[in-house]
C-alpha cells in the first residue's frame, strides 16, 4: 500500500493484494486484487483564501477490484458418507457410501470492480456539512448455489459463478448545526440513498433462475426470477385482471388477453412491481438544553412493493379447517375462488418509523466529586411508532439479496415496542 499527499492538497493511495483461498479450485485459488484512488482538497487552494464561507471542500475518485469468497470453507472438502443415493446400473436407486459433497473443480473467485465518485464539504464554520457519492460496481463470476441433476451428482446443489451483475446508485448525507447558542444546540442530518441492481449476463445451461416458491393450493409456485437483463426485486407473477361474477381471479395472458386463472400457464406471468425502494432515508435529531438531551431517530423507504402472504393465504373466507382475518368477510369478502399468485397482492410499502426517543439528563456530578467524570441518565422508547399505508403486519421486510420483498403467512412475530432506562458513568 502507498500514500502521497502533498500540502494536504492533493492526495493519491495505490494498494495491491494477492490473495488465495483454499475454498475454490486448485487452478483458481490465487488471484490479485488493486485499488487506486486520489483527492483533491480544493478549499487549500489559493483561489479559495477569500472564499471564507468555505471550510472544506474536497473531491474523491476511486477504483478497486475485490474478491468474494464468503460461503463454507468446507465446501471444497471431498466429504464421504452412507446416506448418499447413487443410481445403479438398472436404473434403480440405493444408499451407499460414496461422496456427500459435489465439489465444483471449476470455481473461482467472485471479483467486484467498483468506482466511486465523491465531494465532501464543510461550510459556514461547520455550521453545515456532509458528502455526496455516486458509485458504480461490476460483480464477475457471481457465486451461487445452484440446482444440478441427479445423477451424475450425487447431491441436488452446487456452488457455481453464474454470471455477471451491475449495481449501481448514489448516497447523499447532509447534517448541520441549525441552534448553536450558550444554553441550546440543536443538531440534524439526513441520509438519503438510491440503488439499483441488473443482472447483466447468466452463465452455463441456465437462462434464469428461480426463488421464493409459494405452496398450494392454488398451484402458486415461484414468484421470483432473473435471468438476464432483468433487475433485482421484481416480481414475476401473474398480473391480475379483476373477477368474474362468481368470484373467481381473471388474469392476463401474455397476449394482453382476459383469461380465466384455471386457463394461466407459466409463460403468462410477467415482471410486475420491485421490493427494493427507490429511496431510503434516515433523519436524526439532537436537542440540547444546558444538562438535558433529546433524540430522535427516524427511518423511512419509499416507494416500493411488498408480497402480503397473509392476505392471501388468510383473506378468503372458503377455506377449510383454518381461522381466517376478519377482512374475508369484508374488504374481501367477494373473493370465492382459489388464491393467485398475482399482484392483487402486492401493496406499496413505503413507510416512516420512529425507531427511538431518547431523553438524557447529565447529572452535575464534579460537584459532589471527583472520582467519576461523568453521569447521565436517560430513557429510551424503542419502535416508538410505524406510519406506513401497508396493511400487513410489518412494511420493514427483507430486501438484501434477490429472493426479498416478502412477508410471509408463516412465523410472524409482533412488533414490540420497547423500553430502556439507563446510567452512564465516566471515570
Amino acid at each position: 500500500r502507498v500514500n502521497y499527499s502533498y500540502k494536504d492538497r492533493y492526495m493519491l493511495s495505490g494498494s495491491i493484494r494477492r490473495e488465495g483461498s483454499s475454498k475454490f479450485a486448485e487452478n483458481k485459488r490465487w488471484a490479485n486484487f488493486w485499488a487506486l484512488s486520489g483527492g483533491w482538497r480544493i478549499s487549500n487552494e489559493a483561489f479559495m483564501e477569500n472564499v471564507t464561507w468555505v471550510d472544506d471542500l474536497k473531491i474523491r475518485l476511486g477504483y478497486g477490484v475485490t474478491g468474494n469468497n464468503d460461503f463454507s470453507s468446507s465446501y471444497m472438502a471431498n466429504m464421504l458418507g452412507s446416506d448418499t443415493y447413487w443410481m445403479l446400473p438398472d436404473g434403480t436407486w440405493a444408499y451407499s457410501y460414496g461422496k456427500s459433497q459435489n465439489v465444483n473443480p471449476n470455481l473461482g473467485w467472485e471479483e467486484k470492480k467498483e468506482w466511486n465518485l465523491g465531494l465532501d464539504y464543510s461550510l459556514f464554520k461547520n455550521r453545515l456539512y456532509g458528502k455526496i457519492d455516486v458509485y458504480r460496481r461490476k460483480v464477475d463470476g457471481m457465486i451461487y448455489s445452484v440446482k444440478v441433476p441427479q445423477p451424475p451428482f450425487t447431491q441436488g446443489s452446487q456452488y457455481q459463478n453464474i454470471g455477471n451483475m451491475e449495481n449501481k446508485g448514489w448516497e447523499l448525507e447532509i447534517g448541520g448545526d441549525i441552534v448553536r447558542t450558550k444554553d441550546w444546540t440543536y443538531t440534524s442530518s439526513i441520509n438519503l440513498s438510491h440503488n439499483k441492481t441488473k443482472i447483466l449476463s447468466l452463465w452455463g445451461d441456465n437462462t434464469y433462475y428461480t426463488a421464493a416458491g409459494f405452496p398450494a393450493p392454488g398451484s402458486p409456485g415461484d414468484a421470483l426470477r432473473i435471468e438476464e437483463g432483468t433487475t433485482i426485486g421484481d416480481f414475476y407473477i401473474w398480473k391480475f385482471a379483476g373477477f368474474d361474477e362468481t368470484g373467481n381471479f381473471l388474469l392476463y395472458n401474455k397476449d394482453g388477453e382476459v383469461i380465466p386463472a384455471k386457463e394461466k400457464t407459466q409463460s403468462d406471468k410477467q415482471y410486475v412491481g420491485n421490493y427494493m425502494p427507490k429511496l431510503i432515508a434516515s433523519w436524526n435529531h439532537t436537542v440540547k438544553y444546558k444538562n438535558w438531551d433529546l433524540g430522535i431517530n427516524l427511518r423511512s423507504w419509499i416507494d416500493y412493493d411488498i408480497y402480503n402472504t397473509i392476505n392471501m393465504y388468510f383473506g378468503i373466507k372458503n377455506v377449510d379447517d383454518l381461522n381466517v382475518l376478519k377482512a374475508a368477510y369484508g374488504k374481501f369478502d367477494h373473493i370465492t375462488g382459489e388464491k393467485q399468485l398475482c399482484d392483487y397482492y402486492l401493496e406499496d410499502g413505503t413507510f416512516l418509523k420512529i425507531d427511538a426517543i431518547t431523553l438524557g439528563y447529565e447529572v452535575p456530578i464534579k460537584k459532589y466529586t471527583k472520582l467519576i467524570d461523568r453521569l447521565r441518565v436517560y430513557g429510551t422508547v424503542g419502535n416508538v411508532a410505524t406510519i406506513t399505508g401497508y396493511s400487513g403486519m410489518n412494511p420493514e421486510v427483507n430486501i438484501t439479496g434477490w429472493e426479498g420483498g416478502i412477508e410471509w403467512f408463516d412465523g410472524i412475530y409482533p412488533q414490540v415496542r420497547t423500553y430502556t432506562i439507563g446510567l452512564q458513568l465516566n471515570f
